[in-house]
């Protein structure tokens, strides 16, 4: 898990893709799942992450 919110950050912080697509890019099934485990992991939600790049 850690390394699929690790890609997820480089994904998102490369600032190309939109959060749904960086889900299904780092393995995850659905971007709700995702986005709670992110907030769980970083304490951050990914459109923070996202809009911090």
């Amino acid at each position: 898990m850690k390394q699929r919110i690790s890609l997820a950050t480089r994904l998102l912080l490369a600032g190309k893709d939109a959060v749904g697509e960086v889900a299904f890019q780092a393995g995850f099934v659905s971007p709700g799942h995702f986005s709670r485990v992110f907030r769980q992991m970083t304490d951050r939600w990914p459109t923070e992450t996202l809009r911090s790049q």
